[in-house]
């Protein structure tokens, strides 16, 4: 499957989401087989989801899906930028709400990412 196409199936599963009301995507650029997107998805309760991943070969490299409320607050967030090397799944982690340690986590499956960001919708 072509990049771009992973990145239509990204975009059409968060915008088949029953509780997305609006996807925008921010930007995304290809070049080769290398490439970014960034999207911010609405929710019914106007919290939002910010979406970025960069792909080389097919494959995730870098990513951050972050989940705030409709004021603006973080709810949670997963990415793998590598400032915590004392978390066990490094660079892998999780930031949650009022908890100021980056909890151990693995990359989630935008599935498991949207299941999960409806427990706050």
């Amino acid at each position: 499957m072509s990049l771009e196409d992973q990145f239509d199936e990204l975009i059409d599963a968060v915008r088949r989401h029953p509780l997305v009301v609006e996807v925008s995507v921010v930007s995304r650029l290809r070049i080769g087989d290398e490439g970014y997107i960034r999207l911010v998805a609405r929710f019914i309760n106007g919290g939002e989801l910010h979406l970025f991943e960069y792909r080389l070969r097919g494959e995730v490299g870098k990513y951050a899906y972050h989940l705030q409320d409709a004021g603006g607050r973080l709810i949670l967030r997963y990415d793998n930028r590598p400032h915590y090397p004392y978390v066990e799944t490094f660079p892998h982690h999780k930031h949650v709400a009022d908890n100021l340690e980056p909890q151990p986590s693995r990359r989630p499956a935008i599935g498991d990412l949207l299941v999960e960001a409806s427990k706050y919708v």
